[in-house]
């Protein structure tokens, strides 16, 4: 029913204008609708239906955000893609432009050559011409004369591109160690999209594929040009009809809900997704096992490759119960879907976030396999839950590599922020909220080793590697590198959470959390928006909040109120041997030359295959 509603409006070039009724007198006239009521009804069903009520006062009508209608043909053979777009923006003050977004394009990707083509443009009813910028990313489409106030902006295109291939010795797990010891050779590394968009192992990640709206913060559009540091793009709050024609062999995820699926005369298949009131819209072609599971109201997916299910079902069961418990402390998920797929992914990232979605390295999934002879000392696997002292590394990295993506649902896609301009409000939080539940479901010592092990670890590496402490706070184009990012983004930001928790106490802290996410519900924060909340909470220690948010975020105090990475430790863990105090003491004093090696392009994983 809805690829026959998005055909129909694809090929009506001049849609009927309809008659609006005469206002009423001294009434302030309504917002305008991008949908129509039937696309309505199809977009409220990726929406809880316990959930609509709210999320429809929240946003004062879900016709009033933006609507994109996209029917694509997808060919994982050649890895090509092409498609119609129509974009329907409703208009609440006179617009003479907008500005599109295709960070596919930047200058650092695919040897600065385009990825993603845009073709024939119109504006039905609509005199509209578009133009490039100087900036690959950005395109202008200009309104002459300008759109007044209470009318629906219609622009429809064609696009169409080829997605990458990506080297599959680098998604592997011996990939993501040479990814972090380049870094650390490099004294930082280069830019990159981890792979966002690109193709490997029979998994084509196209998000990004069509053009979208740039996004808007502090009342300002975003034109700023990726730096190639933490996320590639951010779009304003959102609907979405998606519609992908592929081979029948293949299975299609995006964002939201799957409405449709159907057999083409061709042979092939056709999916049709509907996401209403999301920030961004995912799509992955694949051929992966797909087990399913409920946690409430909320339909669980883990599309898993072949020879990985054990571990699927290890992501399906951490998706299901983080959802759960990050939902009774940040207010519910509102969504009806929630995906995890596994897909490969460059330069050592181990996930990625989307609305309704999440990416998982594969090397997340094959940790011990991928190492090698080092895949020993990844520790054995167990099911995560089971509470054994024996628990592996590479259980644990799972565990909360999931649990950080689901984090993400509340902040970035549920609470927004700039990922640009601002991208530890969002990153830190999700860290620390996947300690949070650690500690929910193993205990609050699991929790604090998860802070030590998996966050503050970031740091600490970042500073053996000589790179600064400094303000976490700051734009992804004013690190000085990948590394420092990562080191003050997801290593010393996130600690500031648990000094507020000391300084407030559990139960303040828990509501200074929730009030948090009440207040900023589909809307955006700021970096001391947070501080605001907690202050509401706790308005008694307004001037100790501020003072130690500025002292995380904006001052160089880590290596005091973090310490050094104790090696010894680190073995430990990763071994699950014990060391005697001489030994462990003599790690430490090796660490320094150890990091002059691999600064120097010794491969330190070459002296560890001995022992």
């Amino acid at each position: 029913m809805v690829h026959l509603l998005l055909c129909a409006a694809l090929a009506a070039a001049k849609p009927a204008p309809s008659k609006p009724a005469p206002p009423k007198a001294d009434a302030t006239p309504a917002a305008p609708s991008a949908a129509s009521p039937a696309e309505l009804d199809v977009l409220l069903q990726s929406i809880q239906s316990k959930e609509r009520p709210a999320l429809q006062t929240k946003l004062h009508g879900l016709g009033t955000l933006p609507l994109y209608r996209v029917v694509a043909t997808i060919d994982p053979a050649t890895h090509s893609f092409k498609g119609q777009e129509q974009l329907r923006v409703p208009v609440t003050v006179e617009t003479k432009e907008l500005v599109l977004r295709l960070f596919n394009n930047a200058t650092y990707l695919n040897a600065g050559k385009p990825q993603v083509e845009v073709g024939k443009t119109t504006c039905p009813n609509q005199p509209c011409t578009l133009a490039a910028d100087s900036e690959p990313t950005i395109l202008h489409v200009n309104f002459d004369p300008p759109l007044p106030a209470g009318t629906v902006a219609a622009v429809d295109l064609e696009f169409s591109g080829t997605v990458p291939e990506l080297n599959e010795k680098a998604v592997s797990g011996a990939g993501a160690m040479n990814a972090q010891l380049g870094m650390i050779q490099s004294h930082g590394g280069g830019p990159t999209d981890h792979g966002a968009f690109g193709s490997a192992q029979g998994v084509m990640s196209l998000t990004g594929m069509f053009p979208q709206l740039a996004a808007h913060f502090g009342g300002q559009v975003d034109l700023g040009p990726p730096s190639g540091v933490g996320d590639v793009a951010s779009y304003d709050t959102s609907n979405y009809l998606f519609t992908a024609e592929v081979p029948a062999n293949v299975q299609v995820v995006a964002g939201g809900a799957r409405v449709g699926e159907e057999a083409t005369p061709s042979g092939g298949k056709r999916f049709t997704f509907a996401s209403a009131a999301v920030r961004d819209f995912p799509i992955y072609t694949g051929t992966w096992k797909v087990t399913t599971e409920k946690a409430g109201g909320i339909t669980v997916s883990a599309y898993t490759l072949e020879g990985d299910e054990a571990n699927g079902k290890i992501a399906l069961g951490v998706a299901s119960r983080a959802l759960t418990e990050l939902g009774k402390r940040f207010g519910p998920y509102p969504w009806t879907d929630f995906s995890v797929v596994e897909q490969p992914l460059l330069d050592g990232a181990g996930g990625i976030e989307y609305p309704t979605v999440v990416g998982v390295a594969n090397m997340v999934y094959r940790t011990q396999q991928s190492f090698g002879s080092l895949g020993a000392l990844m520790g054995p696997q167990q099911k995560l839950g089971s509470h054994e002292s024996n628990v592996g590394i590479s259980d644990k990295m799972m565990e909360f590599t999931v649990a950080h993506e689901v984090a993400h649902q509340w902040w970035s896609s549920i609470v927004g922020s700039d990922p640009h301009r601002h991208p530890a409000v969002d990153e830190a939080l999700a860290q620390y909220s996947a300690a949070l539940y650690v500690e929910a479901k193993r205990g609050k010592a699991a929790g604090t080793e998860a802070l030590t092990d998996m966050v503050a670890i970031n740091f600490q590496m970042m500073r053996m590697s000589g790179e600064k402490d400094g303000a976490c706070d700051r734009a992804t184009d004013e690190f000085d590198s990948p590394l420092q990012y990562a080191g003050l983004v997801y290593g010393k930001a996130p600690m500031f959470f648990g000094a507020l928790r000391k300084l407030l106490g559990d139960a303040t802290f828990d509501k200074a959390m929730r009030h948090y996410a009440d207040k900023l519900r589909f809307s955006e924060a700021g970096p001391y928006d947070f501080v605001l909340a907690a202050t509401d909470v706790a308005p008694d220690r307004a001037k100790k909040l501020l003072a130690l948010k500025d002292r995380w975020f904006l001052e160089s105090h880590g290596d005091e109120d973090l310490g050094q990475l104790d090696m010894g430790k680190l073995v430990e863990g990763v071994t699950g041997m014990k060391m005697s105090p001489e030994d462990r003491a003599l790690m430490q004093q090796m660490v320094p030359q150890l990091m002059q090696m691999m600064q120097n392009g010794v491969d330190p994983s070459q002296m560890l295959q001995g022992p």
